[in-house]
């Protein structure tokens, strides 16, 4: 099959990790009403081997072909040849109007963002995090901060104007945000609609296409990790390893680890036992439970509060001032008995 660059769609060119001398290309072409993906492997000397990955009517379907091929090559550790590694025409029907004014205001907030305020509202974020026990990227994802560093609105009405500003967050952050927001310069102009000219709709979709590749690429990355953790984690419960040491063999924050637990506990029971047998070698075991236990059921936002819970605890149990608990022991029978409540619910 010949290519007919005449009607090029989409052209992606790179260098396969296993390839020191050719390269290959992903294209769509368009001939008439048939579209086509096509990869083109091009070795010095010889004939391009060209596979037709994708051939029909449908334009979108064609470069979701595309970009599926590059994603799987990008993993597998091939390297763009040009930045992005991807060129479109511009009237590709890829994105509605919608989604490529929002890519537009991202890609224009990545290129002109305010590096301190970015910097301080990441700070703002983190705080708020940890009063409200959630996920940073709960109370506002990188995005947003970075569209909230470029854009600086100034009230209400600007503010709602950014992707990711919903009544919801307007209500709970809207009035700490503007005040961070008055003590800097607004250097682009309300309403942002000027972006749309300024950004152009093949910047947009670049954008748009990279950002879901190294997404993926994140995505695939902490998976592994995740499966590495569990390994390791299964390898100290057969080791029957003490919780105390626990942390420092896997490397891993507490919380995270408990996290995996609980996870690792739905497929496999032999780590609710090792939760048990653990439990029972810490001091007053039976006491501390039933302490917790008693706390949970009457007063959960204490029980929630890991700094307050571990105070009181030792406080109310006067005959662990000799040898009080850790944070890290609490958390750990937190974590066992949320397990058990959870077991219990499944039951009934």
């Amino acid at each position: 099959m010949g290519l007919d660059y005449k009607d090029l769609i989409y052209l992606s060119t790179f260098k396969d990790a296993q390839d020191h001398f050719g390269f290959s290309r992903i294209v769509v072409t368009r001939e008439q009403d048939q579209w086509f993906t096509v990869v083109e492997k091009q070795e010095p000397s010889q004939p391009p081997q060209v596979q037709v990955k994708y051939s029909g009517s449908n334009g979108s379907h064609a470069v979701q072909t595309a970009e599926l091929v590059l994603r799987e090559k990008l993993l597998a550790g091939a390297e763009p040849m040009v930045p992005f590694g991807t060129h479109f025409h511009p009237t590709i029907p890829v994105f509605s109007s919608n989604k490529l004014y929002r890519y537009k205001l991202y890609v224009y907030s990545d290129m002109h963002n305010n590096n301190e305020l970015f910097t301080i509202l990441r700070r703002w974020r983190r705080k708020e995090a940890a009063r409200a026990r959630m996920a940073p990227y709960l109370i506002a994802s990188d995005r947003l901060l970075y569209l909230l560093a470029a854009f600086v609105p100034l009230n209400e009405m600007e503010l709602i104007q950014l992707p990711g500003i919903a009544d919801k967050k307007l209500e709970l952050y809207g009035d700490t945000l503007l005040a961070i927001l008055q003590n800097f310069p607004q250097r682009e102009s309300f309403p942002l609609d000027w972006v749309a000219q300024q950004v152009s709709d093949v910047e947009a979709i670049e954008w748009a296409l990279n950002f879901r590749i190294e997404r993926e690429a994140r995505t695939t990355v902490r998976k592994q990790e995740q499966m590495m953790l569990d390994q390791a984690l299964l390898d100290l419960i057969d080791s029957e390893t003490r919780w105390a040491h626990f942390i420092s063999d896997v490397t891993a924050r507490a919380d995270r680890v408990l996290n995996r637990l609980k996870q690792l506990q739905r497929t496999n029971p032999k780590v609710q036992l090792y939760m048990e047998r653990e439990i029972q070698k810490m001091p007053c075991a039976a006491d501390l439970l039933r302490y917790l236990n008693q706390l949970k059921a009457t007063d959960l936002q204490t029980f929630q509060n890991s700094q307050v819970l571990l105070k009181q605890l030792n406080e109310n149990l006067p005959y662990l001032v000799a040898a009080p608990y850790t944070m890290n022991q609490l958390k750990f029978v937190v974590a066992y008995l949320d397990i058990i409540q959870t077991d219990q619910s499944y039951s009934s």
